[in-house]
This record gives C-alpha cells, structure tokens and sequence, in this order.
C-alpha cells in the first residue's frame, strides 16, 4: 500500500511540474511579428521615391489608427477638421493575425503627390503588453543603429539622421478597445516645412 501511494504521489508530481511547461512551450510556438534589425531600412528606403507597388488609398480605419497612434493632439485635430480622410495616404497590409495586426502606410508630398515623404508603420493589438514588447524591440533596435537614445518628448522618441525625421510613438488606446504603437520616418528633403 505505501509502495502505490508513493507511485501516485511521484505521478502527481511529475504531471503538476510537467504541466506548466509543456503550456508555456505551446505559446511560445505561436508566430508572432517580430521588429527586426532591418527596420530603419524599411522605414526609409521608401522615402523620396514613388510610391512602391502593392499600396491602396488608406482606409478610414487605418487612418484613425495612425492619426490616434501620433498622439492626442493629432487626434483633436483631425476631430475638429470634421474627421476628413488624407487623400495623400496610403496602406499595405503587411500582416494580420487574431493577436494583432501591422499596416505599413507611406505618405505622400501634398505638393506634387508622387514621392513619398512619410512612412509608418502601424501596430494593433487588443494586448498592450504585447505591443510594449514590440517597442522595446524598436528601441533597442534604433538606438543599436543611431549608437545613441532618442530624444524623449510627450508623445514619442525621436532621432534625427540628415533629413530624416523618426519617432516612436507612445502606445495609445483607440475607442474600438484596440491598443496603438506607430513608428514613423518623415523626409524633410523635399518638404514644404
């Protein structure tokens, strides 16, 4: 009788310390998007070229999404602006998933509207910490590239590299329950500020 009791007890245990791992493995296998060392080529390779193929006008979502994503006082302005939609953008789906969903969207120069002067993506997730994992990635991954920390202001990290403006936004929280992380690289080489 104590030998069967000590085996169910050893079985309990087993299966009690086995459990969790075999869970934490199954998540970890899930495939999520990942900010890589590339990032900055992607978000300034666009800029000053035409628009590159596979983009469509920006929907309305995505464009609130980038609007809420630059911060509060881009969102009060596109309020009181009547909620108009920017003509001069552009979206391409870059990946969607139930977790989240990335949206890479290029602006275009308001004065002659061929080249691209903006150039974003746009992260959304109903998981925010999922979403600070993102930007800590892009962080490390900028300050890896410019060999120094952004300049922190109220809504984003900036760096400054020649006529290329980049900022991280701050994680914002639209009022469909999604949370918002936008970075973005904007040429000052052709514009008209």
């Amino acid at each position: 009788m104590k030998k069967l009791i000590y085996i169910f007890t050893y079985c309990l245990f087993c299966s009690i310390a086995v459990f969790p791992e075999s869970q934490q493995t199954s998540e970890i296998s899930v495939s999520e998007y990942e900010i890589k060392s590339d990032i900055i080529d992607k978000l300034q390779r666009p800029l000053n070229f035409n628009l590159p193929v596979g983009f469509k006008n920006i929907s309305r979502e995505n464009f609130e999404y980038y609007v809420k994503g630059s911060g509060q006082f881009y969102w009060d302005l596109y309020v009181m602006s009547g909620k108009k939609l920017g003509n001069s953008m552009y979206e391409k789906k870059i990946e969607i998933k139930d977790k989240y969903q990335v949206v890479e969207i290029c602006g275009l120069e308001i004065k002659s509207e061929q080249k691209v002067n903006m150039v974003g993506f746009v992260f959304t997730s109903s998981d925010k910490e999922y979403l600070e994992k993102l930007q800590t990635q892009f962080l490390c991954e900028a300050e890896k590239f410019f060999k120094k920390k952004g300049e922190v202001g109220e809504d984003a990290v900036y760096w400054d590299a020649g006529w290329v403006h980049y900022s991280s936004c701050k994680i914002q929280y639209s009022d469909n329950g999604n949370w918002i992380y936008l970075i973005q690289s904007l040429s000052f080489l052709n514009s008209q500020y």
